[in-house]
């Protein structure tokens, strides 16, 4: 999910829910959706969205799926995450010496605010979709 990020609630629907992301630094949106377990039909449309092609059908750049964990779920909601040394630190520094705190609180905050909204819980199933960003008048 790191490179998926939350900008904006959209809306809801029978998916799940919606919002305005950023995705390979471009738009799109991203649904999410929160289920017991994983449906045949829930894994038809994440296999084969990435392959569709038609003007007249949204294109799903990527989706991505799990089943939510308790260490993913403490680690959401502030708990530290475990040192992982490979990892290199963040550039967090911006032109004016500032830095760019908001950065990583806003990402931090978005998915944060999707796991509220969605009410998940370790052991459910979460769905991701990326999408391109269609408009909200077609």
């Amino acid at each position: 999910m790191e490179d998926i990020q939350i900008l904006a609630h959209i809306g809801a629907g029978g998916f799940g829910v919606v919002y305005k992301g950023l995705y390979q630094g471009g738009e799109v949106a991203v649904k999410v959706a929160l289920m017991d377990s994983f449906t045949p039909a829930t894994l038809r449309e994440a296999l084969l969205g990435p392959q569709l092609r038609h003007p007249h059908v949204v294109h799903t750049y990527v989706t991505r799926g799990a089943q939510l964990t308790e260490d993913f779920m403490s680690r959401a909601f502030g708990a530290p995450a475990p040192p992982r040394p490979a990892d290199p630190l963040p550039n967090m520094q911006s032109e004016d010496g500032m830095g760019a705190p908001r950065m990583a609180r806003h990402e931090r905050q978005g998915w944060t605010e999707v796991l509220v909204r969605l009410g998940a819980q370790a052991g459910k199933c979460m769905v991701i979709l990326v999408q391109e960003k269609g408009l909200k008048d077609s």
